[in-house]
């Protein structure tokens, strides 16, 4: 009985203002409403999936830079363990002529290159530091005059520990960068 009296009323207004007000009028309505929050939906989930590939990207740079960071860092460690070692060998005179010191410093200016290439800019300093204390260390072996070609050892012991320091802080730096996440 109830549904009856609504349904009279709706037809009255309908009546009213000139409308009228079937059931058709109801059902055009909902699809109307139902066909814009499913364009709305649409945009929004258009949206959000371009969002997530371009962060998916973003977190995927990053690992590739962090990577390549990392292997530049551990080919300048290397390279600096190489002088080192032709350091050790240059010091035994019997040894001296196959310590390549010249190759072992070439191989660690190469290795500063690349991570002058993959940054970032608060590595060049530390890792041009290595290098300049190996150079210290090769100049001083070639200025040597006289047949003995001997370095005192207390002038030897300043030069490795230059070459040492500034390898450690070239590692407390690489540490810190590979530490930092990128924003």
């Amino acid at each position: 009985m109830d549904l009856t009296v609504a349904a009279q009323t709706s037809r009255d207004v309908g009546d009213r203002i000139g409308w009228d007000m079937s059931e058709g009028w109801g059902m055009l309505g909902a699809a109307i409403l139902a066909g814009i929050f499913a364009i709305v939906a649409g945009v929004i989930a258009y949206r959000a999936g371009r969002r997530q590939v371009a962060d998916q990207g973003l977190i995927e740079h990053r690992h590739w830079q962090r990577q390549n960071r990392l292997e530049a860092y551990q080919r300048i460690l290397t390279s600096s363990d190489a002088f080192t070692t032709a350091m050790d060998a240059w010091r035994i005179p019997t040894t001296r002529a196959s310590a390549n010191l010249g190759g072992a410093l070439e191989t660690l200016a190469a290795a500063e290159a690349g991570v002058r290439l993959v940054g970032p800019a608060e590595m060049h300093t530390p890792a041009k530091a290595v290098v300049n204390a190996a150079g210290d260390v090769y100049r001083r072996t070639r200025t040597i005059t006289g047949a003995l070609l001997f370095i005192p050892p207390a002038q030897w012991v300043q030069l490795s520990q230059a070459l040492i320091s500034a390898t450690n802080q070239f590692v407390t730096q690489a540490a810190t960068v590979l530490d930092t996440p990128t924003e």
